[in-house]
């Protein structure tokens, strides 16, 4: 996949009374961006339905006070043949996209004994023309090789969406966006998975989810339903990380194959244990481990294996309650998010408040804008719910 970008991009790094404390170069991964922009054209039916992009365009979006350099958030542009004229298709990306790399360099200052190690700053992103290559550079085709990515098409069914939520359960949880891709997992699905962590004890345990991706038959919308949850066996199960091996993902492949159901990789389901049991019960309150949070362990393996803009990740934690909590996880703006669901094949009783209609989404990207809540570098931050929305320094502590 070709991704153009004509800037490099520095942040502007200050301690919390705001005394400058240095300039980082960071180099941000687009890819993720660019695919779950990618996927959203297709789900407004403006893009082919094909499984990544080709080529894109990266672009800094200028600070509506400050101008340029200063960057209020990143463009992800497509060309496209289109017969009204409207060649250009483009999203809006939040500059809450730097943040992993930002969190990253700071290590530099870390080193440097500029920050202290967990201590807290704030940064803004500049950004910064690229200088030209030399006349005489060497252009990667001039190697007399060409290479040609074929891109498979994305396999979507066609269903009724209407038809689909009839007696689904929505689930909001702490993530819950309407612009989100609806996601369908089955009662059943969730049993297995808590079954299977309960069984783990004090260590992880996972597996993972299959399914299909389908069009609304009456509409533009895509959305995903989970049909299986296949536990992961020979998987390496420790106390605070699961690792799948080669071995797993060869037994995942031999069980969607013997289904014969041309299932989809949806994603994956892993828990975390109760961490807390030997704390006492006053430190319980505010430790961070007591709630439901994808490490950064979780984060990588997402990235490398599940990397497809549809593809979630099902959290059970386990709190100290008599039920596992289950929390989901997926890709908003190229990042890894707190995310909401719908649960099917649910017994109700009467008065239980079931999501019937379809669920309301914009038809153009929107930048979200994080604020200047605490974060951990060791978990995902949902950057939603923000009141100050003209905010664009960044506050995080130094790795």
């Amino acid at each position: 996949m070709a991704i153009v970008d004509k800037f490099q991009y520095v942040a502007d790094v200050r301690s919390e009374p705001g005394d400058p404390l240095g300039q980082l170069p960071v180099d941000p991964d687009w890819e993720p961006a660019v695919q779950w922009a990618h996927f959203e054209a297709v789900r407004q039916g403006k893009l082919p339905p094909l499984m990544r992009c080709s080529s894109a365009r990266v672009e800094p979006v200028w600070h509506p006070e400050c101008g340029e350099p200063r960057v209020d958030g990143i463009r992800i542009a497509f060309d496209r043949d289109d017969q009204d004229g409207e060649g250009l298709l483009s999203f809006v990306i939040p500059q809450a996209y730097f943040r992993p790399a930002v969190e990253v360099g700071s290590a530099v200052l870390v080193e440097e004994g500029k920050l202290q190690e967990g201590q807290r700053f704030t940064y803004e992103v500049n950004a910064f023309p690229r200088p030209r290559p030399a006349a005489d550079a060497r252009h990667p085709s001039d190697s007399g090789f060409t290479v040609e990515e074929i891109i498979q098409p994305l396999p979507l069914g066609s269903v009724s969406l209407e038809a689909t939520l009839q007696g689904a359960k929505r689930i909001n949880g702490p993530g819950w966006s309407d612009g989100d891709v609806p996601l369908f997992i089955p009662e059943g699905v969730i049993a297995e998975a808590k079954e299977l962590a309960r069984q783990a004890g004090e260590f992880e345990s996972g597996g993972v989810l299959i399914g299909r991706l389908f069009r609304d038959a009456a509409g533009h919308e895509l959305f995903s339903v989970v049909t299986a949850f296949i536990a992961a066996p020979h998987a390496k199960a420790e106390t605070t990380r699961l690792t799948f091996t080669a071995d797993t993902w060869a037994a995942v492949r031999a069980a969607v194959e013997l289904r014969g159901q041309d299932e989809l990789l949806l994603g994956w389901a892993h828990s975390h244990p109760f961490w807390c049991r030997s704390c006492p019960e006053e430190r319980r309150h505010d430790c961070s481990l007591l709630r439901p949070f994808f490490s950064a362990h979780d984060v990588a393996l997402h990235r490398a294996v599940f990397s497809g803009p549809f593809h979630v990740a099902f959290l059970l934690s386990d709190l100290g309650e008599d039920d596992l909590a289950c929390d989901v996880f997926g890709w908003r703006y190229g990042m890894v998010m707190h995310r909401g669901y719908y649960m099917t094949g649910v017994a109700t009783a009467e008065g239980d408040e079931l999501k019937e209609a379809t669920p309301k989404r914009s038809q153009e990207s929107e930048p979200l804008h994080p604020g200047y809540g605490a974060a951990e570098s060791s978990a995902v931050c949902d950057t939603q719910g923000c009141d100050r929305p003209e905010q664009t320094k960044q506050q995080l502590p130094a790795r």
